[in-house]
């Protein structure tokens, strides 16, 4: 009879791990994903994009895509700025962009 009852309590126990949910580790880094447009609100393929974290100077660079979007992922927590050229356009500047573990800030 013990025999039995050990081999009920295993299984109960087995069958309660496979229930539990797997645990997940937080996502420690943060994205910037945006649209670039013109004033007339066209998108903008091929802008030269560079994202800088304002307190280690470490930057990211890409170009947006045929629909004008871009992302950049993978981003330590902290404070970045965006500038964004092209051609004949004005460079534009965005200076305060916060990325926070696990968001996604869209600009």
């Amino acid at each position: 009879m013990p025999l039995v009852l050990s081999f009920v309590v295993i299984l109960a126990l087995v069958f309660c791990q496979l229930a539990l949910p797997s645990a997940k580790a937080d996502e420690l880094y943060g994205r910037v994903r945006g649209i670039v447009s013109d004033p007339t609100g066209a998108v903008l393929p091929g802008v030269q994009l560079k994202l800088t974290n304002t307190g280690t100077g470490q930057s990211a660079e890409l170009v947006s895509d045929s629909d004008g979007g871009y992302l950049f992922i993978n981003l330590k927590p902290g404070d970045y700025k965006l500038s964004a050229t092209k051609g004949s356009f004005k460079t534009f500047q965005v200076s305060s962009i916060r990325v926070e573990p696990n968001q996604i800030y869209v600009q």
